[in-house]
This record gives structure tokens, C-alpha cells and sequence, in this order.
């Protein structure tokens, strides 16, 4: 019995460990708005779906920084606010058999570019333009994996289309030179 018991005891404290973020692990952001934070005030904010690198940990709190479409933002996020990126494809499969909307597809789509996974990146980025066609930013990440493949015109049409929906985001044009 004591045998079975002190088993059963290394099991779950070696396994807890396992899943203990470190410095250099990748993490995503699962909290709509998730807050960052350099001491008591905030600084910023990551959405869901952001990937970003663990740099310092302390307790529950991990010290990233999550680079918007327009800023750099470095602070502190929860631990309760993220999942390993390991993690985090099984999370939006949930999400998605819940409520498949576009927003969730195209930040599935980004976790399988994460993992270079370009043909699933690109379906979900599909299936994220089919339910939002007027969304210049989907456009842009399904021409981003079009550059990963070396698919350099299929990349081309799809940078064009997001500097057609969204002249004034800066973005599209640079990608698409």
C-alpha cells in the first residue's frame, strides 16, 4: 500500500512539474483581451490567439512581449491567461466544435504555422475568409504562409486583396514587398 501511495505521489508531482512553463517555451494567449502588466499597471494587452515566448518566470506570472500590429508591448502575463503551445491546438479544436467563427479558425491557423503545418494553416485561413470574406487581416496571415511554402504569387494575390480591404494598414503592403 505505502508502495502504491509514494508511486502514485512521484506520478503527480513529476507530472505537474512537466507542465511548469520555463524560460523559451512558446504559449498562447487563451483570455479574449489577456492584460500585461510591469509591476501594478498595465501596459498593454495580448488577444487571444497571440503566440508569444516566456522570457522571465516568477510564480504565475511570465514576462513576454507581444508584438501588436502597430507597438511592441513587454510585461507581465497571468499564467492563468495562456496554455503551452502544445496545448493550445487541442484548446481551439473546443473552441471551434463550440462556436467555429472565423476569428477562431484564423488563430488555429496561425498555431499550425507556428508548428509549419502550412496546408492546414492555409485550409483554416480558408475557412476563415469563407466566413468573413471583408476581413483584410486573414488575407494577409493565409499570404504569410503562402511566403513559408515559397508559393510567391499565390502570396502576392492574397497580400493584394488585404491592401484592397484595408488601404491604410501598412501591413498588407509589406508583405506583399
Amino acid at each position: 500500500m505505502r508502495t502504491l501511495l509514494f508511486a502514485t505521489s512521484l506520478t503527480l508531482l513529476c507530472g505537474s512539474t512537466a507542465l511548469a512553463q520555463k524560460v523559451g517555451d512558446r504559449i498562447v494567449v487563451t483570455a479574449a483581451k489577456a492584460q500585461l502588466k510591469s509591476r501594478a499597471d498595465v501596459v498593454g494587452s495580448a488577444p487571444e490567439g497571440s503566440i508569444l515566448t516566456v522570457t522571465v518566470v516568477s510564480g504565475d506570472w511570465f514576462w513576454v512581449t507581444y508584438s501588436g500590429e502597430n507597438d511592441v508591448t513587454k510585461g507581465w502575463i497571468k499564467r492563468l491567461d495562456v496554455i503551452p503551445l502544445q496545448k493550445a491546438l487541442d484548446f481551439f479544436n473546443d473552441e471551434l466544435q463550440r462556436t467555429p467563427t472565423a476569428a477562431l479558425y484564423a488563430i488555429r491557423g496561425k498555431i499550425w504555422e507556428e508548428k509549419h503545418e502550412y496546408d492546414k494553416a492555409i485550409a483554416d485561413f480558408d475557412e476563415s475568409i469563407r466566413l468573413d470574406p471583408l476581413q483584410s487581416t486573414y488575407f494577409r496571415r493565409r499570404g504569410k504562409v503562402w511566403c513559408d511554402k515559397k508559393d510567391y504569387d499565390k502570396a502576392i494575390a492574397d497580400y493584394d486583396e488585404a491592401v484592397r480591404l484595408g488601404p491604410d494598414d501598412a501591413s498588407g503592403y509589406a508583405g506583399r514587398g
